[in-house]
């Protein structure tokens, strides 16, 4: 059985690790003092950006990482932030020696969210499962879609930000 308490402290360190790449990338990072489903405050050129960070470790006999159950409150308050403000659903592709990154913007979630699993769970409630799938190129995976479809897109997408940043400054 896991532990449930390891991986809450497995998720809280991702978040630090996200907030340093933010910080690296010029951000300006803050996190809130109680998480209710938004882990980090991110600003940058006077934009503000509300982020949900997520990991998963890459499973090498199958050649992906599951972001399995992720609850669809979370989602859903993601959603429901201001749209004068950007949002961002950053999930760690995490390896042995570190991290790449998936970086979906408030367009592309709502892109995605019809396309993907989801499911019902006991004390959970509905959540969303995001399947990503190694492939040939490292610069990109493929989010396995509903109906055994395949939607191959580029990681490590941190421009995607900063295009935010320039649209709406």
């Amino acid at each position: 059985m896991v532990d449930r308490r390891k991986l809450m402290i497995e998720g809280q360190v991702f978040e630090f690790i996200a907030a340093a790449e933010l910080l690296k990338r010029g951000f300006e990072v803050f996190t809130p003092a109680v998480d209710m489903g938004l882990d980090i405050i991110a600003i940058k050129n006077g934009q503000m950006f509300f982020i949900q960070a997520k990991k998963a470790k890459y499973q090498a006999e199958r050649g992906r990482w599951n972001f399995q159950n992720i609850p669809y409150s979370e989602i859903d308050r993601l959603l429901k932030v201001d749209p004068k403000h950007s949002i961002a659903l950053i999930l760690g592709l995490e390896f042995p020696k570190g991290f790449n990154y998936l970086i979906l913007t408030r367009h592309q979630i709502l892109e995605l969210l019809p396309k993907v699993y989801h499911r019902q769970n006991p004390g959970r409630g509905k959540s969303v499962s995001i399947i990503l799938e190694k492939t040939r190129d490292p610069n990109k995976v493929n989010i396995l879609l509903r109906g055994g479809k395949r939607q191959a897109t580029k990681i490590n997408n941190w421009e995607d930000l900063e295009a935010e940043c320039k649209t709406r400054s």
